[in-house]
């Protein structure tokens, strides 16, 4: 009887494990451009599914989570109208002459003044999405990037964005 109860706590611990691994390594980021220099490793992303004021968002770390947090009590306080997690997409490339282009989940897509078209642009990062968009009372928006770790993929794009888009706030935090 006791080998019995000892087998199936084993099995169940086995199963566990490989439940979980299978998820974090089948996880991928709501959108990412074609990178095949990217060598980022999403078996270590442990990304959070979470319902904050009313919005559900799939974080990519539990650092985006509780910035989530952090803004939703300071829009309880009336100290931002708005946030939005992930939903403006900047290109750094110039607009396709035949429309948009509209990635699945993203509402918004913003395009540079300048830039050369999608197929001459150089380096691999073509696009950009921040983690949070914040709307202040006075109609003003601020978006802030949160860095788990600095890659050439983050670099690039915040370099990029320094040069395509220069007219908007961008705040990168790194939370140690």
């Amino acid at each position: 009887m006791f080998l019995k109860l000892l087998f199936l706590l084993v099995f169940l611990a086995l199963l566990r494990k490989c439940i979980k691994s299978y998820t974090r390594k089948h996880y991928k980021p709501k959108y990412r451009p074609i990178n095949p220099s990217d060598n980022m490793d999403y078996s270590k992303v442990k990304p959070i599914e979470a319902t904050v004021g009313g919005k559900f968002c799939q974080f990519s770390s539990s650092a985006e989570y509780k910035y989530a947090l952090l803004l939703e009590s300071k829009k309880q306080k009336g100290e931002i109208a708005d946030w939005c997690y992930e939903e403006t997409l900047f290109t750094f490339f110039s607009k396709p002459p035949n429309g948009t282009w509209q990635p699945e989940g993203i509402k918004r897509v913003v395009y540079p003044k300048q830039a050369e078209s999608y197929g001459k642009t150089r380096g691999i990062v073509k696009a950009y999405i921040p983690d949070f968009r914040i709307t202040y009372p006075d109609k003003s928006e601020e978006y802030v990037e949160i860095k788990g770790r600095w890659t050439q993929r983050a670099m690039t794009a915040i370099e990029n964005m320094k040069k395509y888009h220069k007219e908007v706030k961008l705040t990168v935090i790194y939370p140690k």
